[in-house]
């Protein structure tokens, strides 16, 4: 048959559309859509033709549109399309995209993807700390990016984010991410408080099979 790809919508944009509402519709043009995601939520993954789609997420009902993105879909891999606050946007929303494959990852190790999406001036460039070797995983992370691929043994591993100090130093965390073999788990840090220079920072882990209320970690 025709290859087919994986896509799944999550809503990270605290306080979007309004803070007492926060539902919004994604749709992916002349496919079908994913409605009423509510924040901190990710949809079940839908089954699509491979080739390029267009997603579009909206204010409920087929409401404002707040961003639209193009997503180049691979055979068999899986993508997460994020919704993020970000107030640089004409109406106040990012989106990003993130591929869960796992090309060139050495088998028994497991893959973790970092997507800032913590919007506040205090968090305008961070870099990412693995706490137990001190290692400077990512460097400069800017809001609505992501790291490269990171690759790591199976098992726990202690991040955290460092903003203002001189890494590694951290600022945010640690935070306990399971990592499990063969597998891809996207990782974004939020801002959950809407006032600039107040943070409150969650990290939302998306593995495979995540769908409904996104875990967070909290912070040790």
């Amino acid at each position: 048959g025709m290859p087919t790809s994986m896509l799944r919508v999550a809503h990270l944009a605290a306080g979007v559309p309004e803070v007492d509402d926060t539902r919004l519709d994604f749709t992916v043009v002349d496919e079908g859509s994913f409605n009423g995601i509510s924040f901190g939520r990710a949809s079940r993954a839908a089954s699509l033709a491979s080739g390029v789609v267009q997603v579009d997420v909206t204010e409920p009902g087929g409401g404002l549109s707040l961003a639209s993105v193009s997503v180049e879909l691979e055979a068999d891999v899986q993508y997460t399309v994020a919704a993020y606050r970000n107030s640089d946007e004409a109406n106040g929303t990012g989106l990003m995209v993130f591929d869960e494959g796992t090309d060139g990852l050495e088998s028994g190790l497991g893959r973790v993807v970092i997507g800032h999406a913590a919007e506040d001036s205090t968090w305008a460039s961070v870099d990412v700390v693995d706490v137990d070797t001190d290692e400077v995983l990512v460097s400069d992370l800017g809001l609505g990016e992501q790291s490269e691929p990171l690759d790591f043994s199976a098992g726990e591993h202690r991040l955290g984010f460092s903003t203002s100090s001189v890494p590694p130093a951290i600022d945010e965390g640690p935070f306990r991410i399971a990592v499990s073999a063969n597998q891809t788990a996207v990782v974004i840090a939020v801002d959950r408080d809407v006032a600039d220079a107040s943070v409150d920072a969650a990290v939302y882990v998306l593995e495979p099979n995540t769908s409904g209320v996104i875990p967070v970690i909290p912070s040790e």
